[in-house]
């Protein structure tokens, strides 16, 4: 078993810690190059890498490296049987050498000033840990009604005649984080599917 770390926003990590939250897609990088005839390919293959089976991802014979030998992804978030612990905003206590406060938990935003990233969260202080129970790659608009329901992501108020409310929403939220860094809902990019279940 490996463990990784992954950052979750406060909305996230609310879900997480209600039970609400069990899936996250994660853009992967970088973009496999689609096959023209069939776009949607992907094939999971298992390699044995220092003694333990591990799940590599081929989505085509257009994707190759430099040497020409065809190229293959791994995730970066493990797989099934793997950790994950959460890294989010925090702050050390300056009474207590020992205890930190977390951003999530200030919902009414009290405190405005002195919070450090999640990027510099060590290890020690992360309270959340994740089960791997799958992860699986795919095109971002399979989302289904049943995994919008595992993101966790509210209904919005009002609907897009054109879209169904769910998927709407689900768009509106991607786009709200990964628009900006080239990867929007209308793109349709490859995603890791992470399943998890919080380590109680």
């Amino acid at each position: 078993m490996k463990e990784r770390p992954i950052i979750f926003n406060a909305e996230s990590i609310r879900a997480i810690l209600d039970g609400r939250k069990t899936v996250t897609r994660r853009v992967i990088k970088p973009q496999p190059i689609k096959d023209k005839r069939n776009p949607d390919y992907r094939l999971p293959s298992w390699s044995l890498r220092q003694g333990r089976s591990c799940c590599e991802w081929f989505f085509g014979p257009q994707n190759s490296t430099k040497n020409g030998s065809l190229r293959f992804w791994r995730s970066p978030y493990g797989e099934r049987g793997d950790r994950l612990w959460v890294k989010e905003a925090w702050m050390p206590m300056e009474c207590c050498q020992d205890r930190v406060l977390y951003r999530t938990d200030d919902a009414a935003g009290h405190i405005e000033d002195g919070w450090k990233s999640p990027l510099f969260m060590p290890r020690s202080v992360s309270r959340i840990i994740l089960d791997v129970v799958d992860v699986w790659a795919e095109r971002l608009h399979e989302l289904t009604l049943e995994e919008f329901c595992k993101e966790a992501i509210p209904l919005p108020k009002n609907n897009n005649a054109f879209m169904d409310p769910a998927k709407q929403c689900f768009a509106e939220y991607w786009d709200s984080i990964n628009a900006k860094r080239g990867y929007p809902w209308e793109d349709n990019p490859w995603v890791w599917r992470v399943e998890f279940r919080r380590v109680e």
